[in-house]
């Protein structure tokens, strides 16, 4: 089963306040919407919230911010594109991506992404939601199954996690339920499929469960909790 994305889709863009309205004319005449934010905290914050269709860095900010900092969002473990984008004086966005290789007009770019265009299919990454390793245990349980099943979390993000689990793990399609008991102060309860199995026999790593979220069963207060854990926190560092 493949859950629908709660939030529509999106660009987000790090850009100063003179350059949005110009950047957003371009978006909307590819006929999407972009979110603008003007610190590298913000981008990171609600990239992890709300994973956009691409990012788009514009260039005089990203030398306000440093390029060694902003070199860091090349290496997330993320499929979204992140382009570079250059504004002419006369009005003309053009932007240059490293992963995958463009470098073209922003309105053509937009509009690539969105439709879905195998060019822009990122070479190494394929994963939408930004995970971060938070430990905690997870008890599971079946649809229409009274049993409670135990795990421990390797990863999460607001799309989904990993559990690690030696035995009983349920098989691929399995529709769970979940309590996350130490993930923050009140135990959060969400829903989800499982989307691989890891068993002991495939390699060195622990054997577990990859679980998709029903992002209607993800609500602020998990949100909330990401990203204000260490763990992004240590995203952010220089």
């Amino acid at each position: 089963m493949v859950y629908p994305d709660s939030h529509p889709p999106y660009f987000l863009c790090l850009c100063s306040t003179e350059h949005r309205a110009a950047l957003a004319a371009k978006c909307a005449a590819a006929g999407q919407d972009v979110a603008f934010v003007d610190q590298v905290e913000d981008l990171l914050a609600r990239g992890l919230a709300h994973p956009p269709l691409g990012l788009i860095l514009e260039i005089a900010t990203v030398v306000r911010v440093g390029a060694e900092r902003m070199s860091k969002f090349l290496n997330l473990g993320v499929s979204w594109p992140v382009m570079r984008c250059a504004l002419a004086p006369d009005g003309e966005a053009r932007i240059m991506c490293f992963e995958p290789a463009h470098g073209e007009p922003l309105v053509d770019a937009v509009r690539g992404i969105a439709s879905g265009d195998p060019a822009w299919k990122h070479p190494r990454f394929h994963r939408r939601h930004l995970r971060l390793r938070i430990p905690g245990r997870v008890r599971l349980c079946l649809r229409d199954e009274a049993r409670w099943r135990l795990g421990n979390l390797l990863d999460i993000s607001c799309g989904g996690c990993f559990i690690a689990m030696t035995s009983d793990a349920p098989p691929l399609g399995s529709e769970l339920s979940l309590e996350l008991v130490d993930f923050t102060p009140e135990p959060q309860l969400v829903r989800g499929t499982v989307v691989r199995v890891r068993p002991w026999e495939e390699s060195l790593e622990l054997p577990g469960i990859g679980v998709e979220f029903d992002p209607l069963t993800i609500g602020p207060a998990f949100r909330r909790y990401l990203t204000e854990s260490t763990q992004f926190k240590a995203l952010l560092a220089d």
